[in-house]
């Protein structure tokens, strides 16, 4: 029993850690700090320069690499260390939290306290973070040769990632401290498919992140005094439009966000209204429900005040809280929907 409440501990530990480095890598982005790190070096990355010479050589090699030279060619040292302590930061929170899933699993795997699933989870997730780490350096890597943006593709799969392996996590949690019964409620298929409504929603949100979408028409909820400006379609294909128009990107995820709001609003009315549904499942479809409100109108707020930094990152961690609530929500539509 005990071994099992510090494996809890451990892996409730790690999605803390998770939520940092959302925080932090909002931070990062939008301070555009992402690209003032130009190698990747996972050993010895996590000594930073510590002399002013080594600072200096630091910013000639950045001074290389388009961003300084297209974008911040104006930058000094000093402004140069603030956007390297953020994505410094960020990949040190990184390593740690690999640190932090491998060194307690060593130690309960030695211990022989590790359940068969458990040890398989831990795995998948040790096996997450590193493929997120290398996703991590192929993202950025897409800004360092003639744009210096990132490719919009590799940050929502960066940002995917980090959200799968905290998604992984809470699952594993739940069934690590909460006895399954299966008692699969009839809305459980219907939401698979809303959830893949949300997970859309969440790429969508990168991509607008990547693009830089949010910084064009600042109105909501017409798009300059139209629902869909004509620019919106000014790319030569369907497909174009809908995966690199910062217009359409914008337009889709502005308005998909309601529709999901829309659509988990009548699941909700339907669970409200069945007495046969555990209270746990009702408390968390409440939750649900007001993040969903909550996340709208700050994406509103964010849009319309132009992408604010403080409401921006809160736009993205409660992104990550929300889907975190939607993992409970189908846990308990799955299981344990008996009065508890």
């Amino acid at each position: 029993m005990i071994e099992k409440k510090s494996q809890f501990y451990w892996l409730i530990s790690v999605m803390i850690m998770i939520f940092g480095i959302i925080i932090i890598g909002g931070i990062t982005r939008l301070t555009g700090s992402g690209l003032s790190m130009v190698d990747w070096r996972p050993l010895m990355g996590i000594i930073p320069p510590l002399s002013h010479e080594s600072w200096i050589k630091t910013f000639d090699l950045y001074k290389s690499f388009p961003q300084y030279q297209l974008q911040n060619f104006n930058m000094t040292l000093s402004e140069f260390k603030v956007i390297f302590f953020w994505e410094y930061l960020h990949r040190i929170i990184a390593r740690g939290i690999g640190l932090a899933l491998i060194i307690p699993y060593l130690f309960f795997l030695i211990r022989g306290t590790l359940s068969s699933w458990l040890n398989k989870r831990a795995l998948s997730m040790i096996m997450l973070v590193i493929l997120q780490g290398i996703m991590g350096w192929y993202m950025v890597k897409s800004g360092l040769i003639d744009n210096p943006e990132v490719s919009h593709f590799r940050l929502a799969s960066h940002l995917m990632l980090a959200f799968l392996l905290l998604q992984y996590i809470l699952w594993t949690v739940l069934e690590l401290s909460i006895k399954k019964q299966s008692q699969k409620h009839w809305l459980a298929r219907w939401s698979v498919w809303w959830s893949i409504g949300i997970i859309i929603q969440i790429i969508y949100g990168a991509f607008t992140a990547g693009k830089k979408a949010g910084w064009g028409y600042n109105t909501y909820p017409l798009m300059d005094g139209s629902w869909i400006p004509e620019s919106a379609f000014m790319y030569p294909s369907f497909l174009s439009n809908i995966l690199n128009n910062p217009i359409m990107i914008q337009f889709i995820h502005r308005h998909m966000g309601v529709i999901l709001g829309l659509g988990f609003l009548v699941m909700a009315i339907i669970i409200f209204k069945d007495k046969q549904v555990s209270n746990i499942l009702k408390i968390v479809t409440t939750i649900v429900l007001s993040l969903i409100l909550i996340q709208i109108i700050l994406g509103i707020m964010t849009l319309v005040l132009k992408v604010p930094l403080v409401l921006a990152v809160l736009h993205q961690l409660t992104g990550a809280i929300l889907l975190s609530s939607i993992t409970l929500f189908n846990y308990f539509l799955y299981y344990k929907n008996k009065h508890i």
